[in-house]
């Protein structure tokens, strides 16, 4: 087991597992996502991802094969009198390969972005997750992330 920065070289494997992670929540949210045929994401666009200097991209190999990925992003905040100025570390895709998930891996990328972040001394570090995404949400809970917004919605 590895984990290492992405690079360009990363992208077909990266793609698929986006598209792994892109039906998975089809099946769980029809009536927002639609299934595709194949990956959607571009190598370009991937790429751009890999070299944004406020991101980190990293993946995770197992005998040479990328099993899984995590990608954020730095953000800022406090543009309005009632928000606290802080740069804060956003998580925005976290995949594992299904073959590969409950066998601590997940936790190993979030190990490896955490210690990034506690050394760069982000403020904190956020995420989004699907109420269905139960493993998701079971190790987000074990590391100690907090909910503190709901997003809801109803369909007409």
């Amino acid at each position: 087991m590895k984990i290492r920065e992405a690079t360009s070289n990363d992208c077909k494997s990266i793609s698929e597992l986006y598209w792994e992670s892109d039906n998975f929540h089809n099946i769980n949210q029809p009536n927002i996502y639609s299934a595709t045929e194949k990956p959607f994401r571009s190598e370009e666009f991937i790429k751009e991802q890999i070299e944004d200097k406020n991101s980190m991209f990293y993946i995770i190999e197992v005998e040479g094969d990328v099993i899984g990925f995590i990608y954020g992003y730095v953000e800022s905040k406090g543009s309005l009198p009632i928000h606290k100025q802080r740069n804060y570390f956003y998580i925005d895709n976290i995949v594992v390969n299904k073959k590969f998930q409950a066998k601590g891996y997940g936790r190993m990328l979030l190990d490896k972005v955490i210690s990034e972040c506690k050394e760069k001394k982000y403020s904190d570090i956020m995420l989004n997750v699907y109420s269905f995404n139960n493993n998701a949400i079971s190790l987000y809970d074990n590391i100690g992330f907090k909910e503190v917004a709901k997003d809801m919605i109803l369909q007409l």
